[in-house]
């Protein structure tokens, strides 16, 4: 049987960037990346990212 379920996750994301950078680009990328490659780990299941976005607080 074949199921299918949509999970929220809100990151913390910190590194160091030049002041001038895209930092929410360079991560939002990165956590792509992440998802993508943790993703080829899970034999079965399939992973996408449906959006992923800069939020304030």
């Amino acid at each position: 049987m074949k199921k299918a379920i949509e999970l929220e996750l809100r990151l913390w994301v910190e590194g160091d960037a030049e002041p001038a950078a895209d930092f929410a680009k360079i991560t939002t990328a990165a956590v792509r990346e992440m998802v993508r490659t943790g993703a080829k780990a899970q034999q079965g299941l399939t992973v996408k990212v449906k959006s992923l976005r800069e939020v304030g607080d």
